[in-house]
């Protein structure tokens, strides 16, 4: 009686082993596209994944062709929250099912495929206008179809293909303004900082009211160390879009690095508030201010909690030791 007892015991903590290693192996994944209410790819923006209680398990960006794509997912309900900071378009969230668990000795793969159509925003109630601006040219058929085919093979994941039209498209016609700002955003994609900066300053004096092409302008700028430009570059772009969390981050960082500290924090804080607490940058770069500008260690190890928080894959365990030696600071100078 007790052999039979020991040998249940054993084959349950065997299949209980069996099922936790086949769950740690989980190979799921949920990817898709995201298109902007034209049916393009629209890049550079957060999307999200929540599980069942409503809790961030993944954040990210989508890449030039709008795809985006979450691995290493369990069986269960999740719901995917495209975020859309900064333009007309409306916040969209759509659930997913993910049913496969795994079977013995075999480890789990379902990749569910999910595309999200996003919405022009709503007017609001009060008569304001919408962020963004419709920026329209008579453009030259030539240039068009180089311009359209250039899509084509971002769409397609041809990244120099799609470079070279677009290139060819603005030999047609220098002043098209969507190509040359979509070629600083792929310049910038592959850190060729010089050919970006120069892309999105002839985007912005085509039009200047363009929040994504100033944005831009600001971080090749910054990047090649113009920084007087980068600052005046985001104070374009936040004035182009006043409700963009981004749009604020990137001015505190431009006025961090030109010694502008008070405006620095004002304009994270800001961002903070109209992200509603929920964008990882807002807490780190505040971090980074109120450690290493403001000497406020306390506050810099609160915002890195605020961080942990918010950003799932962050490296907790180097994060959470930072914010020891902050809380250590704070105490040995008061």
């Amino acid at each position: 009686m007790k052999s039979r007892l020991s040998s249940v015991v054993l084959l349950v903590t065997i299949s209980l082993f069996l099922f936790l290693k086949i769950q740690a192996q989980s190979n799921n994944m949920i990817s898709g596209h995201i298109f902007n209410k034209d049916r393009l790819p629209q890049a550079d923006v957060y999307v999200e994944l929540l599980n069942e209680m409503n809790g961030i398990i993944g954040r990210m960006r989508t890449n030039s062709g709008g795809l985006y794509l979450f691995r290493g997912l369990s069986a269960g309900t999740f719901t995917i929250r495209v975020l859309t900071y900064g333009t007309d378009l409306e916040e969209q969230s759509v659930e997913v099912v993910i049913t496969t668990s795994g079977i013995a000795g075999r480890a789990p793969s379902e990749s569910i495929q999910q595309d999200i159509y996003l919405r022009q925003r709503k007017p609001p109630k009060d008569g304001k206008e919408l962020t963004g601006t419709v920026f329209i040219q008579d453009i030259p058929q030539e240039s068009r179809n180089q311009y359209d085919a250039a899509l084509k093979a971002f769409a397609d994941g041809n990244q120099e293909d799609g470079i070279q039209k677009m290139e060819n498209a603005v030999k047609v016609f220098p002043t098209y303004f969507y190509a040359l700002e979509r070629l600083g955003q792929e310049y910038s994609a592959q850190e060729k900082w010089e050919p970006s900066y120069n892309n999105f300053k002839k985007a912005v004096e085509v039009n200047p009211k363009s929040f994504t092409s100033c944005y831009g302008l600001s971080v090749s700028a910054s990047k090649l160390q113009k920084f007087d430009e980068a600052l005046n570059a985001a104070n374009n772009a936040v004035k182009n879009s006043p409700s963009s969390p981004e749009g604020l981050v990137l001015l505190g960082n431009s006025q961090r690095k030109m010694k502008q500290f008070a405006e620095a924090e004002k304009s994270f804080l800001d961002a903070d508030k109209l992200s509603k607490g929920k964008l990882p940058d807002v807490h780190w770069n505040l971090a980074l201010l109120y450690a290493y500008n403001l000497l406020k260690y306390s506050a810099a190890a609160d915002r890195l909690e605020l961080y942990l928080k918010n950003k799932p894959d962050a490296p907790t365990e180097s994060i959470k030791k930072l914010i020891q030696q902050f809380r250590e600071k704070a105490v040995s100078s008061n």
